[in-house]
């Protein structure tokens, strides 16, 4: 007969809630190298509903919102892009700190026109990344941006 989650131990129930998140993960992944972002925005949700309160405490919830943050920006989707960048602005804090979270909030900004706003982020995130954040084709728009500032 199967144990019921009440049943198992601390150590089991942790595995199990560990190798939920993983199958979101991976599944919201596949689907988004495959181009179907939208289905990837809702494993990347269910992903976060299954973190334990309070989820931003948890390893995974920065992954996870940063995902998220991406995904609604390429289907442009930036208001709940915006809701998804502040709670990336308090997921795992004790994560090393390269301007990331700075920058993915920078990017939606950008996109809702909040100019002055998105250049503050992008100015932090430069910082903390001392100009790495900027490395790479695909965020050349964003470069342009901040280099070129009126």
């Amino acid at each position: 007969m199967k144990e019921s989650f009440y049943q198992l131990t601390s150590e089991q129930k942790m595995e199990d809630y560990q190798m939920k998140i993983k199958q979101f993960e991976k599944a919201a992944l596949t689907e988004f190298r495959s181009g179907n972002t939208e289905n990837a925005i809702v494993l990347f949700e269910n992903a976060w509903d299954v973190l334990l309160e309070p989820k931003t405490d948890k390893p995974e919830s920065y992954l996870i919102a940063n995902s998220l943050v991406f995904a609604l920006n390429k289907v442009k989707k930036y208001a709940e892009a915006l809701e998804w960048a502040k709670k990336l602005m308090n997921s795992a804090l004790d994560r090393h700190d390269d301007g990331d979270r700075e920058y993915m909030a920078g990017t939606v900004l950008y996109h809702l026109e909040r100019k002055e706003d998105a250049w503050k982020y992008f100015d932090v995130a430069n910082d903390k990344s001392v100009g790495r954040c900027f490395i790479g084709a695909d965020k050349k728009e964003y470069s342009d941006f901040f280099k070129n500032r009126t």
